[in-house]
């Protein structure tokens, strides 16, 4: 961004949604900025750019957040805009007490953003900044460091950006080795499944089982999910629907009605697909107990392969080879003494 005035912005990567709210009004105000997502290209150092990028910039925006004040990287920007003579404007996106703010932060004035009203948020901190800058412009700037110790704070960005970017060695990496069951009231048909998956020497993650106390079922849904590798989600025919337009129709009733699994299942297997992928869901369909009426799937989701669940157990080998490509590691006898 050579010859253009921004802002240089600091942050935890957790606390991505409210700092990029205070992006967007910065730049709907005319503050241009520099974030490591929008400015960072492949394959670039990271180090030499983010370096560069902070002896250029005309501010630093620094936000804090339980997860920002333990980042030694963020710590590593701060003193090497501090050994550049940067001014630093610290941002709290959560009311902090002083003693537990970091000691680097204790001696500079900072914004407390979590102050404002939710929805006027990011738009009063816009405001505020655009003052600071606006007021450090007519006063002196911050003595610089010494060259040497600007360099080796810089030395130090750099092989921090170099150990980020490292890929893990193999043998460090550990196997994906838990999967969360999504299931309605069909017992016989859960129990398969978690039985195989035990056998496969594979942790099985159902909600029913977990214990703990959470403010809601689906807070605790979303804390017991987060740790989850893979999702089998079961679709059995628990409940009855129709459309009312149909229902209403004269004449056709309950006839109208057909087989669908619950509600909740429905919820979580969306919400899988977001968090983890197409790759990382097998969907597992169970043949509702009658001919008539028909098994209603979800509509959104026309076009997308299931498996079915069958007694004679082929749906363990498809459902070995799906784990098997997401890094799961099974013996194939696991397959092999299940479908026997």
């Amino acid at each position: 961004m050579p010859g253009k005035p921004y802002v240089f912005v600091s942050y935890a990567r957790v606390d991505y949604e409210p700092v990029n709210a205070v992006v967007q009004e910065l730049n709907a105000q005319g503050i241009d900025t520099w974030t490591d997502i929008k400015n960072l290209t492949p394959g670039e150092d990271w180090g030499a750019a983010i370096g560069r990028a902070i002896r250029e910039t005309e501010a630093m925006l620094v936000f804090i957040s339980p997860a920002s004040a333990q980042s030694t990287w963020i710590l590593n920007e701060f003193r090497m805009a501090q050994g550049e003579g940067v001014r630093i404007l610290p941002i709290l996106l959560h009311a902090t007490p002083i003693k537990e703010l970091p000691p680097w932060l204790a001696r500079i004035q900072w914004l407390d953003m979590s102050r404002y009203p939710p929805a006027a948020a990011a738009r009063e901190v816009a405001a505020e900044v655009v003052k600071f800058l606006t007021h450090f412009k007519s006063t002196t700037a911050p003595t610089q460091l010494p060259d040497r110790q600007r360099q080796t704070l810089a030395e130090a960005l750099a092989a921090q950006a170099r150990d980020q970017t490292e890929q893990p060695k193999e043998k460090d990496k550990q196997p994906p080795n838990t999967i969360f069951i999504v299931h309605g009231h069909d017992e016989e048909f859960l129990r398969d499944v978690e039985d195989f998956l035990r056998q496969s020497g594979i942790k099985p993650i159902i909600m029913k089982d977990v214990g703990g106390v959470s403010a809601s079922l689906i807070e605790k849904f979303f804390e017991v999910g987060k740790a989850a590798d893979f999702a089998i989600v079961l679709l059995s025919g628990d409940d009855m629907g129709a459309s009312r337009l149909q229902y209403e129709t004269t004449n056709v009733g309950e006839r109208a009605l057909q087989y669908r699994s619950r509600q909740n299942v429905t919820l979580e297997l969306g919400f899988f697909y977001g968090k983890l992928g197409w790759e990382s869901v097998f969907v597992l369909e169970r043949e509702p107990p009658k001919v008539f009426p028909n098994f209603e799937r979800p509509s959104d989701l026309n076009g997308v392969l299931w498996d079915r669940y069958d007694k004679q157990g082929k749906w363990r080998t498809e459902l070995h080879s799906r784990l098997v490509k997401r890094g799961f590691q099974i013996p194939a006898q696991s397959v092999k003494s299940a479908t026997q």
